[in-house]
């Protein structure tokens, strides 16, 4: 019986086939900035149009992801920048007698540490989950004609 399967491209075969995709991805990037049509991207780098379509969804993945790791990289630094400031004003706090100096040390350091939670998320608001069905709003809808004094007045028809 004859061996069916697919050889195994090398390692270098690999990395070529890398390399050109990552030439064309970086040409349709190119030329989508440029608004030009996915098919005449497509006819001008000799591919299909899933091919393009396919890149185009890649270099946006891509995109996304760099975008949150600048966003990532700017917050830690801005979190770095509130311990020195922070490590500074504990410094200060230990190092001055004046009650004025004294609370308004401590409120730098309590505004470091209330802005360092909201960058790491620590006092996000917790989510509750509200469901209304259709009897809870009926149910709502006669209190509330009950205490306007329209029980007399019929009920307008859906």
């Amino acid at each position: 019986m004859a061996d069916t399967k697919k050889p195994r491209a090398t390692p270098a075969a690999r990395a070529s086939k890398k390399t050109e995709v990552a030439h064309r991805r970086g040409q349709v990037a190119t030329m989508a900035l440029a608004y030009v049509p996915q098919n005449q991207i497509a006819q001008q780098l000799g591919v299909s149009t899933a091919t393009i379509s396919n890149d185009l969804a890649a270099i946006r993945d891509d995109w996304r992801d760099e975008a949150k790791a600048d966003v990532q990289a700017a917050l830690m630094r801005d979190v770095q920048s509130l311990d020195r400031l922070e490590s500074q004003m504990w410094v200060q706090l230990s190092q001055t007698t004046d009650p004025d100096v004294r609370v308004k040390t401590a409120t730098v350091i309590l505004r470091c540490k209330e802005r360092r939670a909201k960058y790491l998320g620590f006092d996000r608001p917790e989510l509750i989950d509200v469901v209304i069905t259709d009897d809870r709003i009926a149910a709502e809808i006669v209190v509330l004609r009950e205490r306007l004094g329209y029980e007399d007045r019929p009920a307008l028809e859906a």
